[in-house]
């Protein structure tokens, strides 16, 4: 994508959230917006208020203090990118107490960048508008890569690949550019192709917690949950501050049937953030099937973890509960080794985005049901119901 056809206002926040304790700071940054036309300016001074803030108010940016009263500006950031809604928001950390490990943890994810006080003002503007330049341009090329993919009928990955590959040689091969990348391939069933592109940049980038997490996020997908365990743990050598990544091995301990070493993982995320609806959640999830482990061997957990993740999953959704029921979803398409149950996955989640008024996400899951189980008659009555007729496509 040739970004240069894209004016500078145009990757401009209009409303930016400050999180700042030092009110002298807080002024130093909101000048530095203003001086820019950037006028919806909101600032508060612990990450507790700006943890509300940002469940209220949809923002386009924001900035975080690291050392802040009451809740932590990492303890923050992890909350942020634990949520579904908030995981992509455009973050800048602004600190002077950042360490090596600290300016990890902000490559650890897209759409984030890391600034040392005392900042300056141009230099905060200029990797502003680079993360949400960032952020447009990942939308649209997914945008297009998704329609390259559901308009053709055989459902081939070359065609999106072409599109995505063409936009990373404008970005450069870098490992967030590339984690990206491989993240939109593997959301088109083309999981092993992200593999392959992530193994490539590796060989250049070899300590890249980036690169590594993305991977095993891959090999989660592909059901290689012993590699998967393997590269978190690398991820985790050169960035241990991450909680999603420490969630993940949790997780994948529960599902090797470790139910001790999985709550030992949560335990260690809950010690980091007291507070986290997340990890509460995943630590009361560990003890569910710990419970039933006292009567069940793991094999005969109900057909495994991702057939109890998607039990949960559903009756979240059938109590209106769908932020946690999506979550669930997630987790158990993950661990979820076969075609029949992630098409049945898939559908679920469909019917998920259906009922809260997304159309288009719904279609969307219903086509990658469809695209791993032709025949599956649910999600094929589904894209009728939303006006797409499989079988007349093929005719």
């Amino acid at each position: 994508m040739d970004r240069s056809k894209f004016s500078r206002e145009q990757f401009l926040p209009k409303r930016v959230l400050i999180v700042e304790d030092d009110k002298s700071m807080q002024s130093l940054i909101q000048s530095a917006f203003r001086d820019n036309g950037i006028m919806d300016v909101f600032c508060v001074s612990d990450g507790e208020e700006a943890w509300k803030q940002l469940h209220e108010y949809k923002f386009d940016l924001m900035t975080l203090d690291w050392k802040l009263p009451v809740l932590h500006g990492m303890q923050l950031f992890n909350r942020i990118r634990q949520d579904r809604r908030l995981r992509n928001l455009p973050i800048v950390v602004i600190s002077g107490f950042l360490d090596h490990e600290d300016h990890v943890l902000t490559e650890d994810y897209f759409f984030t960048a890391s600034l040392s006080k005392p900042f300056d003002e141009d230099k905060l503007m200029k990797i502003s508008k680079e993360i949400l330049r960032d952020r447009f341009d990942y939308q649209k090329i997914l945008q297009r890569a998704e329609t390259a993919y559901f308009e053709d009928f055989d459902r081939n990955i070359d065609k999106p690949t072409e599109i995505i590959n063409v936009w990373l040689q404008n970005m450069g091969q870098n490992p967030k550019g590339v984690s990206m990348a491989a993240s939109i391939i593997r959301s088109l069933n083309g999981v092993e192709r992200s593999i392959s592109m992530i193994m490539d940049s590796l060989k250049i980038h070899p300590t890249s917690s980036l690169l590594l997490h993305q991977l095993a996020m891959s090999q989660l997908m592909s059901g290689d949950f012993d590699s998967a365990r393997t590269s978190f743990q690398k991820a985790n050598n050169f960035c241990s501050h991450n909680l999603e990544r420490i969630l993940w091995l949790g997780e994948l301990e529960l599902h090797r049937g470790n139910c001790q070493a999985g709550i030992e993982y949560f335990q260690k995320a809950l010690s980091h953030d007291t507070g986290s609806p997340t990890i509460q959640k995943d630590l009361e999830l560990a003890n569910l099937i710990k419970e039933k482990l006292a009567h069940y061997s793991v094999k005969d957990l109900e057909n495994g973890l991702g057939s109890f993740l998607n039990s949960l999953a559903i009756e979240k959704v059938r109590r209106g509960q769908y932020e946690d029921g999506e979550g669930h979803y997630e987790k158990a398409l993950c661990f979820s080794g076969n075609v029949v149950a992630k098409a049945k996955l898939y559908y679920n989640m469909g019917i998920c985005e259906a009922r809260q008024g997304r159309r288009s996400e719904a279609v969307s899951y219903f086509f990658r049901s469809v695209d791993l189980l032709p025949d599956y008659n649910r999600s094929i009555e589904a894209l009728r119901k939303f006006g797409y007729d499989i079988h007349e496509n093929a005719a």
